[in-house]
Formats: C-alpha cells, sequence, structure tokens
C-alpha cells in the first residue's frame, strides 16, 4: 500500500477556473491548508477550453496564478491571500499540455 501512494499526486484538476470555481472551491482548499498545514502541498491545475478561459489565463500567469480574494458580510470585509493554484493550461493553444495531468 505504501508503494502504492507514490503513484497518486496532491494536485487536481479543474475545468474552467471562472469566477465561481476562484470563489469557492479554491477558496475551500486555502482555507483547509490554513487549517492544517500537512495540505499545503496539495494545488490546482486548471484547464480553459474556451476563448474567456484564454484571458483567465493571460490574466493569472501574469500574476503566477495568485490571486486575492475579498469576503464581505453586512458587518465585516476580509481578504485572503490565495495561492493553491499551481498552473493553467489553455488546451486549444498547448493541446499536448493536458498530458501532464
Amino acid at each position: 500500500m505504501r508503494q502504492c501512494h507514490k503513484l497518486f499526486t496532491k494536485t487536481w484538476c479543474h475545468v474552467g477556473m471562472g469566477k465561481f470555481h476562484r470563489a469557492h472551491q479554491v477558496r475551500c482548499l486555502d482555507k483547509l491548508q490554513q487549517l492544517n498545514k500537512k495540505h499545503n502541498d496539495w494545488k490546482i491545475k486548471g484547464v480553459g477550453l474556451h476563448r474567456v478561459d484564454k484571458q483567465v489565463w493571460n490574466h493569472f500567469k501574469n500574476q503566477k496564478f495568485l490571486y486575492t480574494l475579498e469576503e464581505k458580510t453586512n458587518t465585516s470585509s476580509n481578504v485572503h491571500f490565495i495561492k493553491s493554484v499551481q498552473d493553467m493550461i489553455y488546451v486549444p493553444d498547448e493541446p499536448k499540455r493536458i498530458n501532464e495531468l
């Protein structure tokens, strides 16, 4: 069983890196990593298929896939520095990179 564990990487692939995914799903991983440091080696690789994904890829590539997320309520506001996204592949430009996943 121990050797089997070495076959798995701690990266997950998400098709589409839209606002919902970045605001909710990536934030959940970020929060988990803050609560338990043993999960800090988990990263997300985004996969873009549509023209709008190319814009997201260009934007985030220039920031090394780092971004801030602001959570607001009626009474407070919190800003989080998100660093869980490792990379993004825009498939129409680099179709062979999908094999990296």
